[in-house]
């Protein structure tokens, strides 16, 4: 279990831990910083006996330790272990905490986790100044430590995510230099890497009450007296809006694989007829099932997803309104060590506009000047105006007027849940009134369409699926010679 501040394990990596710990398995705790958050030796050193404290209520017993130290990468190391339950034992290795930013603190001279791994400092040394590093003799201490414990599972902090994206910068570099070190030396242990900061943003994974939810908050609650910048209680966090107030309802392991789960939320209920989910681009992780849950219950199933990262689509046998979205997997590839997305899309419909891959037919059409029923299909929105701008020739213009219709016909069935409606942009000609016919033989009508050409919707209230559109105008203005259109687009997905 190895993690940068005294707190880390108790907010990110509970309830996996305390269920670790009261089952009486065999863990050692490594802490890489002091933690002092640039308040010196003092501060930090009340912080470990707060999570000393903590991990002794989780175990059931009192609070005493014995210790000594150890060497580990050529450098004196501080080791504790619990008395009432020598299974357990923590290293407290001290290294000055490096900020958020990773800038650090003038109490230890400015250095950080981060600055040591990307090559800013070639050395660090602890919050005491009996041990300073450099990145190669600190892989050697962690190294080291895996191969002395032999551990089946290691834990740490997130490796996978950007610096400056929310995450303390030590979390992160604790995170990669953890897996890098498990991956090296222990490439047959179960590596797992918990979110940080940014965890909050997600949707809570505990139960308020539960006894998950009170484990983990009965041990955090031990520890935070001990620690001056922490609220003090459940109720004061919330209160106060304090991070952990969101941290201690959730927790996040990017070593996870099937069971994982993500939550879209939105504020109303939106419409959904496509998902589109692009799996992390590393060839190893791959969701290979899964399962989108609505927020009444019902489920749309999808198979495996495009390794490299490219464009799974999920379409939806209609659309459907929900507030929530819930993706859980439900199988993965055999390398798989951390189930993820690169991106999830939901949207309305495919976004493409299908009309454009569609044949256009008119009952007339205007061949002397090109406007033909094809100019409503081409892309371009434009057409005859009376001030003599526009392009005439990019519209299509019938020469009549009730009756008129342009049928659009495709080599194999769409899903359509949306036609888009632009009148020829000239204020003489207009279409007031019309309808829209399937395959099937359904229908759907619309008013009078926006005169100077703009955009006009027709929003089905459910998906058809049809191989052909049928425009009959029913009705015009009184000054049209000519019903036509500037262009026809139509959404939905390709089947």
């Amino acid at each position: 279990d190895i993690v940068a501040h005294p707190d880390d394990d108790l907010l990110f990596q509970s309830p996996d831990l305390l269920h670790d710990v009261q089952a009486g398995n065999c863990i050692t705790g490594v802490y890489l910083t002091s933690g002092d958050s640039g308040y010196g030796s003092a501060y930090a050193q009340s912080r470990e006996s707060g999570n000393e404290a903590a991990w002794a209520v989780m175990a059931g017993v009192d609070d005493v330790y014995a210790e000594f130290n150890a060497t580990f990468g050529g450098q004196p190391v501080l080791v504790r272990t619990l008395v009432g339950a020598p299974q357990i034992q923590k290293v407290w290795v001290r290294l000055g905490d490096g900020g958020v930013d990773g800038s650090g603190y003038a109490v230890t001279g400015y250095m950080s986790l981060r600055d040591l791994w990307f090559g800013v400092i070639g050395s660090i040394t602890n919050q005491p100044g009996t041990a300073t590093y450099t990145l190669a003799t600190l892989q050697q201490a962690v190294s080291e430590i895996l191969l002395a414990r032999q551990p089946d599972n290691v834990r740490s902090l997130d490796h996978l995510s950007d610096y400056d994206a929310g995450d303390h910068s030590d979390h992160l570099t604790v995170g990669r230099l953890t897996k890098a070190m498990a991956d090296s030396y222990l490439p047959n242990a179960n590596h797992t890497g918990y979110m940080g900061y940014p965890v909050s943003n997600l949707a809570p994974t505990l139960t308020a009450g539960s006894d998950d939810s009170n484990g983990k908050n009965d041990a955090f609650f031990v520890y935070s007296p001990y620690d001056s910048g922490e609220c003090q209680s459940f109720a004061l966090c919330k209160s106060a809006g304090r991070g952990e107030y969101f941290w201690l309802l959730r927790w996040w392991a990017s070593g996870t694989t099937v069971g994982t789960t993500l939550t879209l939320t939105w504020s109303s209920a939106v419409s959904i007829a496509r998902v589109i989910l692009y799996d992390r681009p590393n060839l190893s992780d791959q969701i290979t099932g899964g399962t989108l849950t609505y927020d009444d219950g019902s489920s749309t199933t999808f198979g495996a997803l495009v390794n490299s990262g490219s464009a799974t689509y999920v379409d939806l046998a209609s659309p459907i309104n929900s507030t929530t979205l819930v993706l859980t997997v439900t199988s993965v590839s055999s390398t798989t060590n951390s189930a993820g997305l690169a991106e999830i899309q939901a949207l309305a419909s495919s976004g493409v506009d299908l009309a454009l891959n569609a044949t256009a037919v008119a009952s007339s059409q205007s061949d002397s000047t090109g406007q033909t029923a094809d100019k409503a299909i081409d892309g371009e929105i434009s057409g005859y105006m009376e001030d003599g701008t526009g392009s005439y020739w990019e519209e299509w213009a019938s020469g009549t007027t009730v009756g008129t219709t342009l049928t659009l016909t495709w080599s194999s069935a769409i899903n359509i849940t949306q036609v888009v409606l632009y009148d020829r942009p000239n204020l003489s000609d207009q279409i007031t009134g019309g309808m829209l016919t399937f395959d099937d033989g359904s229908s759907v009508t619309f008013g009078a369409l926006v005169n100077d050409g703009s955009a006009t919707d027709v929003n089905l209230t459910s998906a058809v699926t049809t191989s052909s559109l049928l425009l009959t105008v029913t009705s015009v203005s009184s000054t049209t010679s000519s019903a036509g259109l500037a262009e026809i687009e139509v959404f939905g997905w390709g089947r």
